[in-house]
């Protein structure tokens, strides 16, 4: 049952993460240079952010040790959220 929690969040930190890549994608027309190279800078790190915790949570799993897994497939799930809210209230007059 630990592997299947595990698979879940990883599939979720991995939806998240492209949610956020299309929230940015979307945003970036009719941006200045310098808000589209910030843009740039936060998909490159959601990118990282979502390889880094599949990675490591398929090498939990491989491992035996599925509730590292877990945290690990969390994690971008928690980055992503957390990088939504940041955005949003920055953007906020």
């Amino acid at each position: 049952m630990k592997y299947v929690l595990a698979s879940v969040l990883t599939l979720g930190g991995a939806a998240l993460c492209v949610m956020l890549l299309s929230l940015l994608l979307a945003g970036s027309p009719n941006s200045s240079p310098a808000q589209l190279a910030r843009i740039k800078g936060w998909m490159l790190a959601t990118v990282l952010v979502g390889l880094l915790g599949a990675t490591g949570a398929v090498w939990a799993m491989a491992i035996g040790r599925p509730g590292l897994g877990a945290y690990a497939g969390a994690a971008p799930a928690a980055f992503c959220i957390a990088a939504f809210v940041y955005l949003y209230t920055a953007a906020s007059p």
